[in-house]
Order: C-alpha cells, then structure tokens, then sequence
C-alpha cells in the first residue's frame, strides 16, 4: 500500500497538468478552427538515443536508453504560417549502467500527448518546441510488480527536411521531471531526466 499523502499529492499534480494541457489544447484547437482546411496532415516519426537521470532518490542506475514512436496531426499553420502540432507517443526506456554495484537496473514503459511548435516554416532547418504529459510505468530488477507515475517533458529539436521526399530528420534535446509515489516511506520519488535523440519523421 502507498502512503495516501504521496496519493494525494500525485493527484494534485496531475489535476494540475491536466489544467494546463487543456488550455494549451483550447488554444491550439481555436487557432485552427480559424483557418479552411479539408484534410489534416499526419505525420510518423521514430527516435531514440541515450537517457541520463541527472539527480533521484531511487537506488536505480542512472544511464542507459530510449526509443520512441510518435503519431502527429497538424492542428494549426494552414495558410502560410508555422504548423502546430498534437501527438500521441508511445516508449521504452532502460536504465542499466554507471552507477554504484548496488544500484539496480530499470525499464519504463510511457505513453502520453505531445503538443509540438515548429518556430519556422519551409525551410531546410527547423527549429522545433514541445510540451508533453506522460504516463510512467517502471519496473526495478529484483521487485516485484511495477509502480506507476506521471512525467513533463520539455524539449528542444532541430529538423532536417532535404527536401525531395516528405522524409526529415531530427536531433533532439530533452528534459524531464517524472514523480512515482514512493514505496514504503511518504511522499514521491521524482527522477530529472536529460536525453539525447536522433530520429526521423515520414
């Protein structure tokens, strides 16, 4: 059983969030509602790269992996200006080198929203803003089950779009703040999150 003070303060958090994705989101969607457009473009795109947790309470090894595939739909940027966009992404972590030799190894399974700013429009480079609302769920070697927690996300990509097929490409720097309640004591364990990703969109 976790504490109901680390429940309590989990749903707080998230009522939070939720608060401001859906102003984000009424934004966005006003926006659009604006501007004639018969088909929404969608676009794909895969990642992945290396994930570093830069400061947590947990016992876990703080270096490792991530792979990622997105699914993106246009929701403003239609006539002209910079495209705006909603996405639904899904994940995998693994957290299993350069710690102590007492650390254990993690793997998190995310899945969420994004909403993406591209901050220039047809040009060969783009730089690209996003804010996202994840769902965490880990699994630590050695425990049994797993423990669930959400995540905010910010980062900060560069595209690449060549041009002559509808295909780019996309290095990314990202920051997160991911909270789990915590087992056996009050309160959350929160992990900071740094990556590194390279990708590509089609």
């Amino acid at each position: 059983m976790y504490p109901s003070a680390s429940l309590n303060q989990n749903r707080v958090f998230m009522m939070r969030n939720c608060l401001i994705a859906l102003i984000l989101l009424v934004s966005v969607i006003s926006t659009s509602r604006a501007q004639d457009f018969d088909v929404v473009p969608k676009v794909k795109s895969l990642e992945g790269g290396y994930r570093y947790i830069g400061h947590t309470g947990m016992n876990i090894q703080p270096a490792g992996w991530g792979v990622q595939g997105d699914v993106m739909w246009q929701v403003s940027g239609f006539k002209g200006k910079r495209p705006s966009f909603i996405s639904i992404p899904m994940g995998f972590s693994q957290f299993n080198t350069g710690g102590s030799d007492t650390a254990v190894n993690g793997s998190a399974l995310y899945y969420g929203w994004t909403i993406k700013h591209n901050l220039a429009r047809d040009k060969k480079w783009i730089p690209v803003l996003s804010y996202n609302l994840l769902m965490n769920q880990l699994w630590l070697k050695g425990s049994e089950g797993r423990v669930m927690g959400h995540e905010t996300r910010f980062d900060f990509a560069y595209e690449y779009h060549p041009g002559k097929s509808s295909l780019y490409y996309f290095v990314k720097l990202e920051y997160s703040h991911i909270s789990f309640p915590a087992i056996g004591k009050p309160g959350s364990d929160k992990l900071d999150v740094f990556s590194v990703k390279f990708g590509v969109g089609f």
